[in-house]
């Protein structure tokens, strides 16, 4: 359990740099789209096309940051082994189980 949690921590670290990497594209694409409206040249839709996809990718990196992070805390409840009167709320724990099991099929229900 204790691997597991080291696993999700270098899970958040892979996904903050990879939203991290989004957000600076997602930021070029609408500059380059506000430039050409400016511009008053037509938008390429090829650029649109673009910016959806890259939006649609960072939804999925931040539903995978919610899972990851609702399942740590599922792991960190495992480890304190019944301990901690806050973690191991049993109403806490199957919201985070609904939250995760909810991220995850909306991943692959987008990645379809």
């Amino acid at each position: 359990l204790v691997l597991s949690f080291f696993g999700y921590l270098g899970n958040f670290y892979c996904l903050y740099r990879s939203i991290s990497k989004l957000l600076g594209q997602i930021d070029t694409l609408e500059q380059k789209l506000a430039k050409a409206s400016k511009d008053g040249v037509a938008v390429d839709s090829g650029l649109l096309e673009q910016l959806a996809k890259v939006r649609k990718q960072l939804l999925l990196k931040k539903l995978g940051l919610t899972q990851d992070l609702c399942d740590s805390v599922m792991c960190l409840s495992d480890l304190g082994n019944g301990n901690n009167p806050v973690l191991d709320n049993p109403v806490l724990l199957a919201s985070l189980g609904i939250a995760s099991g909810a991220c995850s099929f909306t991943k692959v229900w987008l990645s379809v």
